[in-house]
């Protein structure tokens, strides 16, 4: 989630860190995105707050993109997944 145009983009990004950490969730903010885990309901939910707090902070437009994983064969955790990246590395 980032505001377009004339923005201070490490603006929104403090308060949708602030806003999903307000709700629960640990978020790892990278160069590119910012990756959450959690139950799929509430991460949608929590999304779609997300974008709409963007906009009461004054951001005009706003572009967002979800990328969800999913498995059900066995645990996946996002510090599960960095591990595997550094032995693989």
């Amino acid at each position: 989630i980032h505001c377009l145009g004339d923005c201070d983009q490490k603006e929104y990004v403090t308060i949708v860190a602030n806003y999903l950490k307000l709700h629960g969730f640990i978020p790892y903010i990278g160069p590119m995105s910012t990756t959450i885990e959690g139950d799929l309901e509430q991460v949608t939910r929590v999304f779609q707050e997300a974008i709409k707090k963007i906009h009461s902070f004054g951001a005009i437009k706003v572009e967002a993109t979800l990328n969800i994983s999913s498995r059900i064969d066995k645990p996946i955790t996002i510090q599960s997944r960095m591990q595997k990246m550094q032995t693989t590395l």
